[in-house]
């Protein structure tokens, strides 16, 4: 077999590690805790301070406030710092606030605790040793809904920057320690048991007897061999292809054993000897207890040993596989230790099926560590040793797993369970069963995040993902909650539920410290070419704890449209809307200001105005539609559909649209395209004689 160098090696460790990063790397405990507090110590970088100054249009504050309250939130704060201000006096002074951008509002009250009669919110940068005068114009809560407009943006547009760089932060953290630190640290010994693996279990030409008795097949798995001591060679070829020879030197050093010797002019495995002894058992999975053991002659601290034995009942069917392994290298000083053990409860009157597998394991190092609890799936085959009784599994869990890293820059530790329930049809033997039921929970903890979180489903008419025949009927939901230094602690709980499609529902609580975003999305959604789940119209009523209410809308063409009102639900405070030119959601308040809903790059980029052209491309003989026609606008490219109909983007104003197909003469049509609007432009082409 040959291979390319390096490729499979990098291949195999670029995978593992994908797959170590994705279900997450593991480090410092931080626990979030039921009471959402922050886990993680309080901001003790440079501070500054500021006075507010609290006034009122006419200069009077109206007679019947006792007090105002104040609330700072924003940059360093885990919880909002509060104050009060008695009247008759109209400013306060709040110290060691840590630096950068803060909110502060002012809720003036007739007594304490009363309803606001009046409010006020401001914007300001708290800089390092510096105080600073803070001015917040009071107005009557009824005439004050922008300020409160402005402040439900503000918390918005703060929970996403804080809570999208923490993950960044994140990324950028675990890619530096990958990179720089585990992976270099473990891949010159991952290539060795690499080489190990392709001995152990892949095919080998094998030289003609060498120079010693008895024949030997052209080429076979290692113990497919007859046991005897093997010279291992490699064969390089210029275009950078290799593969592995063997060639019988000697006898075994012992009944049932092989040696192997690794290539001597090999700089990683030069000096390196397999050595591997089968002891073979009768049971129904034809599986061998063995043990290997790789050592160096050039390099004394390098061992490499590993043992997989077998228990079976009765009936010689395996009920237990357990696998041990330790390496240690000039590489890994330390070593890694696995341990795996698979159990098996074989089905009644069976020989070869399994209504239940079972799997605990871990893998140890000074660096990582992954262990899995307990992995346990149950089967439901039909009959007896069905052919494919693997694919009638009923209920997969997974317990207890936990992966670690330590003594790397930036450490971490992700823990989680999952456990999934599925039903079983009549075509469960070609494609397998049909989840119907799962739950999936886990936490993720580092020094600069904390997080913990849940995501379970419940469908009532499961579908296989190819072959869906209706939209989702059953619940769905998903809680989390963040947790970053010098911030508030950030939570979600999105509930969907889908009773009587295709209408739908999801229940919606956001939570940032004291302040919150709690109401419901209402929709509809429709399958589309039996598999293109789509929501077709959308909109989104959610209240603050203010108690304005920000109602947004959509639909599957992408329009956004929306509007923040005051408490009595009628009177408009701002729309929100995406700006079909900027491409940005942009909210514009009553009084004449405009502010992007999310922060946008400063750098110019052009945005050109689109317009759409949509229509459908025919035989000028036939008068069918030609499915596989390239459509260009200068702007964007398509094909036509198999009736030829076609869709895309254009710039507006006239253009010219390019039609192109092997089979036709090619076709150029001018068309006017309106600014943000839809122009039809059918098409006729020639055939040019030439066959399908």
């Amino acid at each position: 077999m040959k291979h390319k160098i390096s490729g499979k090696v990098w291949a195999v460790l670029a995978a593992g590690m994908f797959v170590l990063l994705t279900i997450g790397c593991g480090g410092g405990a931080k626990k979030i805790g039921l009471n959402e507090t922050n886990p993680f110590p309080s901001y003790s970088g440079p501070t500054g301070s500021i006075i507010l100054h609290v006034v009122w249009p006419s200069r009077e504050i109206p007679p019947e406030t006792t007090v105002i309250d104040i609330e700072v939130t924003g940059e360093g704060l885990q919880t909002s710092r509060k104050a009060q201000i008695q009247r008759p006096q109209n400013s306060a002074r709040i110290d060691n606030l840590p630096i950068g951008q803060k909110g502060v509002s002012a809720t003036a009250r007739a007594q304490v605790g009363g309803p606001a009669l009046a409010y006020g919110f401001a914007t300001t940068i708290v800089e390092p040793n510096k105080t600073k005068d803070v001015v917040i114009e009071l107005k009557r809560v009824e005439q004050a809904g922008v300020s409160q407009a402005r402040a439900l943006i503000q918390e918005v547009r703060d929970s996403v920057v804080s809570l999208g760089g923490s993950l960044a932060t994140q990324v950028a953290d675990q890619s530096l320690v990958w990179t720089a630190d585990l992976i270099p640290a473990f891949a010159l010994t991952l290539q060795r048991l690499d080489f190990v693996r392709l001995i152990l279990t892949e095919a080998h030409p094998v030289r003609p007897d060498g120079g010693l008795d008895g024949e030997l097949p052209e080429s076979g798995t290692l113990t497919s061999l007859p046991p005897a001591t093997y010279q291992a060679h490699l064969f390089i070829y210029e275009w950078g292809l290799w593969h592995i020879g063997l060639e019988r030197i000697g006898d075994p050093p012992a009944p049932n054993t092989w040696v192997v010797k690794f290539p001597q002019g090999d700089a990683l495995l030069s000096g390196m000897e397999l050595s591997f002894t089968l002891s073979k058992k009768d049971n129904n999975l034809k599986a061998n207890e063995g043990e290997f053991r790789v050592t160096s002659a050039t390099e004394p601290q390098l061992l490499y040993e590993g043992r997989c034995t077998v228990e079976a009942d009765a009936q010689n069917r395996v009920t237990k596989l357990t696998v041990n392994g330790t390496f240690k290298d000039k590489f890994l000083p330390d070593g890694i230790t696995v341990q795996g053990t698979v159990t098996g409860t074989p089905q009644e009157n069976a020989q070869k099926s399994y209504t239940q597998v079972s799997f605990t394991g871990s893998i140890q190092s000074p660096k990582l560590s992954l262990s899995v609890g307990e992995a346990i799936a149950t089967f439901a085959p039909p009959e007896p040793d069905h052919e494919k009784w693997g694919y009638f599994l009923t209920k997969a869990e997974l317990k207890n797993f936990k992966f670690k890293t330590q003594n790397v820059a930036e450490p971490v530790e992700v823990t989680g369970a999952l456990s999934v329930e599925t039903v079983l049809d009549d075509e469960t033997a070609e494609k397998g069963p049909l989840p119907k039921k799962g739950n999936f929970t886990g936490t993720f903890q580092s020094s600069k995040l904390a997080y913990e979180g849940s995501i379970s489903f419940d469908w009532q008419n499961p579908q296989r993902p190819e072959q869906q025949q209706e939209v989702p009927k059953g619940t769905a939901s998903f809680n989390g909650r963040w947790a970053v230094p010098n911030r508030p602690v950030f939570s979600v709980s999105l509930t969907l539920t889908s009773s009587n499609p295709p209408d739908f529902e999801i229940a919606i609580d956001i939570t940032r410290g004291d302040h919150f975003l709690r109401g419901k999305l209402t929709g509809k959604w429709e399958l589309f070419d039996n598999d293109n789940l789509k929501v077709t119209q959308w909109v989104i009523n959610l209240k603050n704890e203010n108690d304005l209410l920000v109602r947004i809308g959509g639909s599957s063409s992408e329009n956004i449209f929306g509007s923040i009102f005051a408490p009595d639900e009628t009177t408009k405070l701002a729309d929100i809307e995406k700006d079909p030119d900027l491409e940005i959601v942009v909210v514009r308040y009553i009084d004449g200001t405009l502010e992007a809903l999310l922060p946008t790059s400063t750098e110019f980029s052009p945005k050109p105005i689109l317009g759409t052209v949509q229509g459908r491309v025919t035989d000028a003989q036939t008068g069918e539609g030609i499915p596989w026609v390239w459509v260009w606008s200068g702007y964007e490219g398509t094909s036509t559909d198999e009736q030829g109909f076609y869709e895309l983007k254009a710039l507006a104003g006239q253009q010219k649209i390019e039609f192109q197909h092997w089979r036709y003469e090619p076709e150029r049509e001018e068309v006017n395209v309106p600014p943000h609007g839809t122009v039809r432009l059918d098409v006729q082409l020639q055939p040019t004689g030439q066959p399908e």
